[in-house]
């Protein structure tokens, strides 16, 4: 009829989804209206819960550091080095010497282009030192001296022994001339420009005999008595026992220059700082920070065992922190076994070591 009113044809049509009538009434109308309503708001509250959702995680994730999370902080390549970092590590250097690991930061470098740094492999790398604070006692450094840096046939010293008196050092030996003749020399510790490691000797003497007056008054000096052209990282000049830090430990060797030392007791403590006017790099970001003992490895390839870390995120905690993580790369196989390990959120590893002398013969703590 022309003065008839029609239905709403998006109402007919929507009417049989929401109640199935043909020809709404006003009251229905409105019925309809509010439920067309909540249908058209369904997904824009959706949308919204779950937009306020990501924003709650996305603050979540801006309160952890990169490498807490599975976002690569920067890519890296597998031949880059491995950048380390150590807290209160004492660190097995070969038998009987142990080097009291304050604080370092450096990097392991490749020694063979094709193999990685490789724990079970103590010469496929070198430590680069960028900065670090290592202590070594007097007892350490002499068995150090006899089990490496003499330990060669034909050596002129044997049977070396170093002790702290006041702020000096103590030598005592046998000089091979000949019999053998016991000596001791007394001297002061300092460190070359060059980053070495110096005895400067003041006072020697052989079988309670004073020697230094008697050298002098014949214009000899301590190179003319020894030398250890063949020694591994040891020379004498002049009245000078030098020491060179990258050449007196077995591997991993170390790239570093001494800057200062000092007589702390009975350990001789040892400062390394970058050369040529370079700033040391900033400290690392491990996932467990605020471990007093640990081990940190971040980036390039690093191998132990069977698995090979690419990108590498590992870090070795003390499992005990009541005292320095006492550490041997030699046996590091059995203070993992002897632990456990746990996977971050960023695809890396946190193992926690037990100390190697807690640990028995077994393998079980």
């Amino acid at each position: 009829m022309a003065g008839s009113r029609q239905p709403n044809a998006l109402a007919t049509v929507i009417a049989p989804l929401v109640g199935g009538m043909a020809a709404p009434t006003p009251q229905r109308s409105l019925g309809l209206r509010v439920k067309m309503a909540r249908v058209t708001l369904a997904p824009m509250i959706l949308f919204v819960t779950v937009v306020t959702s990501n924003s709650a995680e996305s603050s979540r994730l801006s309160e952890l550091t990169p490498s807490q999370t599975n976002i690569p902080a920067r890519p890296a390549s597998p031949d880059e080095p491995v950048e380390a970092e150590f807290r209160n590590v004492d660190f097995h250097a070969g038998p009987g010497a142990v080097l009291h690991i304050r604080r370092l930061r450096g990097e392991l470098l490749r020694t063979r282009k094709d193999t990685p740094a490789t724990f079970d492999d103590k010469t496929s790398f070198s430590i680069k030192i960028d900065s670090a604070l290592i202590g070594i006692t007097a007892g350490n450094l002499a068995s150090l001296m006899n089990g490496y840096v003499f330990a060669y046939r034909g050596a002129p010293l044997h049977n070396l022994k170093l002790s702290v008196k006041g702020s000096g050092l103590v030598l005592e030996g046998t000089l091979v001339k000949g019999l053998g003749i016991p000596f001791e020399a007394q001297g002061d510790l300092s460190a070359t420009s060059e980053g070495l490691i110096r005895l400067h000797v003041m006072r020697i003497k052989s079988a309670h005999v004073p020697m230094k007056g008697l050298m002098d008054l014949l214009g000899l000096e301590m190179a003319d008595l020894i030398d250890l052209n063949r020694s591994r990282g040891a020379r004498v000049e002049d009245d000078d026992v030098l020491l060179d830090p990258e050449q007196i430990l077995p591997p991993p060797c170390i790239q570093g220059k001494v800057s200062a030392t000092v007589i702390e007791g009975e350990e001789i403590a040892l400062r390394f700082d970058a050369r040529g006017g370079k700033s040391s790099p900033k400290a690392l970001s491990p996932p467990r920070p605020g471990a007093p003992n640990y081990m940190y490895f971040r980036g390039g390839t690093l191998r132990f065992g069977k698995l090979t870390m690419t990108d590498a995120d590992l870090q070795i905690i003390d499992s005990d922190p009541s005292d320095s993580f006492d550490f041997d790369l030699s046996q590091y196989n059995r203070q993992l076994a002897a632990g456990y390990s746990k996977s971050t959120p960023a695809h890396g590893l946190i193992v926690f070591m037990p100390d190697l002398h807690r640990i028995s013969r077994s393998g079980r703590n």
